[in-house]
């Protein structure tokens, strides 16, 4: 039996994809994940609302531009999973604001994602 994919699952993979090739592309190491799913009591819950916690913050954040965009940002989905509406406002107020946001599906959506904004040329100045 082929194990159900998972949204963690697929998302790990990324982060060991960009792991191994962060010699060949420095960027890689400004990939990160903010932890904001999680299940938490209610008093945890509002502690982490108070510290800065937001609903709808993409998954995976590349804090280096390229191209026109200050940054990547992208949610990541497994099907039939959808986008919930914050995690579409943050996706679209972070478009407006110049960075480039993208759904991913699978692990390997995400890193043909993330090698084809890494390679697009620098905006002169």
């Amino acid at each position: 039996m082929i194990p159900k994919k998972t949204e963690d699952g697929e998302q790990q993979a990324v982060i060991e994809w960009a792991g191994i090739m962060s010699n060949a592309h420095p960027e890689l190491l400004n990939l990160y994940h903010v932890p904001n799913e999680g299940k938490r009591s209610k008093a945890e819950g509002a502690r982490q609302l108070r510290m800065g916690l937001r609903p709808g913050v993409p998954d995976l954040i590349l804090d280096w531009p390229s191209g026109q965009y200050h940054g990547l940002r992208i949610e990541m989905k497994v099907k039939p999973n959808r986008t919930t509406k914050d995690q579409k406002d943050w996706l679209d107020r972070l478009e407006k604001a110049g960075y480039f946001v993208k759904v991913c599906y699978s692990a390997a959506e995400a890193i043909q994602t993330i090698e084809a904004y890494i390679s697009m040329q620098k905006r002169k100045v």
